[in-house]
């Protein structure tokens, strides 16, 4: 799978990856690189798909769900579902406080995606959408003096 990955072949790579997730011992890695691969290539829900199966595996380490886990976040943020994506980091920081991805820490992450959002941006200052009339009149009616 990964040789097929590093010569582009993505189709090949996740049949190939897919075969091996049948063994338990390799399900949760393999799940894993099926979904950064379908990061890669943008395809979010798929990519989520795996990471979800990955996590679902039996056979995987302390650090293999966290990473896990924190990719399925940032998939989910990515998305733009924030609330998903707010979850799944808070989860990450329940099971390891301090974790630290080159994207951000756990907490920088969750403190991102728990500010308040901006306030709309506000309307036009007053006369402004007069200014704005005026104009689009004079393009339809330009004998028409103001």
């Amino acid at each position: 799978g990964v040789a097929y990955k590093e010569m582009g072949l993505f189709a090949d790579s996740v049949a190939e990856f897919e075969l091996a997730s049948r063994d338990p011992a390799r399900e949760c890695v393999s799940q894993s690189m099926i979904g950064m691969m379908h990061m890669e290539r943008g395809n979010i829900d798929q990519a989520i798909d795996a990471f979800l199966r990955g996590l679902s595996a039996e056979d995987k380490s302390a650090d293999q769900e966290i990473a896990l886990t924190y990719e399925i976040a940032n998939a989910y943020e990515v998305r733009r579902n924030l609330d998903q994506a707010l979850y799944y980091f808070q989860l990450v920081g329940r099971l390891n406080p301090s974790y630290r991805d080159p994207r951000g820490s756990v907490e920088e992450r969750i403190g991102n995606l728990s500010e308040p959002a901006a306030p709309a941006p506000r309307g036009a200052a007053v006369g402004a959408l007069d200014e704005f009339d005026a104009a689009f009149d004079d393009l339809f009616d330009p004998g028409k003096k103001n």
